[in-house]
Order: C-alpha cells, then structure tokens, then sequence
C-alpha cells in the first residue's frame, strides 16, 4: 500500500509542478512580448493563442516532472535489484548474465516501480556479473531518464517559439499613439485658439 501512495503522491505532485511551470513559463513569455512590443496590445486571439501554447507546455511540463520524480526512485531500484540478484552474487560473483537474463531483472525491479517502466522499457546488460548490474542499471536508467528530460525540455522550448510567433502575429497595434498624437494637435490648437 505504502508503494501505491508514492506513486499517487509523486503523480499529484508532478501534475502540481508541470502546471506552476508551465504557468509560468507562458506568463514570462507574455510579459517579455510586452517588454519588447510597447507600441502593440494583446487581442482575444493572443490569449487562445497563449492557451494552446500553454496545453503543449502543460503536458510536457507534467512529463518532466514525472521523469524527475523516476530519478528519485533510482536508488530504491538499484537495492531492489540487488536483492533478486544476492543469491548469484553469493554463489556466482563471476557469472555474466545474458541479455535475455538482464531483461527479466530489468522487467522484474520496475514491477514495484511500474511508472519506470513508462519512461524505459528495455534492459541489456548482457555482460555484467551479479556485483555490478545494480549499479549500471541505476546510471543507465539516470542516462535514460536525462535524455527523456533534454528532450521535453526541447519541445517546450520549441512550444514557446511558436507561441511567441503566434501571438506577436495576433496582436494588435496600440491605439494610444495615435490618440496621443490627436491629443498633442488638440493640445496646439487650444493653446492657439487662447490668444
């Protein structure tokens, strides 16, 4: 039972963070949009536009976070692999497994971390002896687990190009100068129409 809160915990928590990072990040953008275009306003259409950009970088933000949270179950993986392979370890320090053995390990330690098996689904560590596959599968599995993030972090950043192209193009040009410059001619023909 304890197993299923960590999983249920670190889900929620994962949810939690992707969209406080996700808010933010489309936040930030459109207040570097308005930093760099005074002169334009943001119309209806920028903030749908903003709203998509932030459903992609929601769900990859979710993504990261998950992954994140795999790497903190690393260590827990690594013992638990030490466990099924203590008997050989004690027999057979020497004995090299076959990749068809290193996958059934594999497939048999994220049964208790089944969320890892989601984000790596194969194991060959064909050569490894019983002393040393728990700690090559824990550094191959972070290896994995890094590239996944390295990637979404490239389609969020990806995500916010285009959302800032997309909102740029849908706003709209302020108004306000050329009030402001109808307001400075009134200006000069009230103080003319005063002498």
């Amino acid at each position: 039972m304890g197993l299923l809160v960590d999983i249920f915990t670190n889900s929620l928590l994962s949810i939690f963070l992707g969209f406080l990072f996700a808010l933010g990040g489309v936040i930030l953008l459109f207040l570097a949009i308005q930093g760099w275009y005074k002169n334009r306003t943001f119309t209806p259409l920028s903030y749908v536009a903003g709203a998509v950009v932030f459903c992609f970088f929601l769900y990859q933000s979710i993504l990261i976070c998950g992954a994140f949270a795999c790497k903190s179950f690393g260590d827990e993986i690594e013992a638990r692999i030490n466990e099924i392979v203590a008997l050989r370890a004690s027999f057979m320090p020497d004995y090299e497994f076959s990749q068809e053995q290193t996958d059934e390990i594999f497939k048999e330690a994220t049964a208790v971390f089944p969320v890892i098996a989601e984000y790596v689904d194969w194991a060959d560590f064909e050569g490894h002896t019983p002393l040393d596959i728990a700690a090559s599968m824990h550094e191959t599995l972070d290896k994995f687990l890094n590239i996944y993030i390295l990637k979404r972090l490239g389609w969020c950043l990806l995500f916010l190009v285009i959302g800032a192209f997309l909102v740029i193009k849908t706003m709209d040009v302020q108004r306000a100068i050329a009030s402001r410059r109808r307001t400075g001619s009134s200006a000069r023909t009230h103080s003319s129409d005063d002498f």
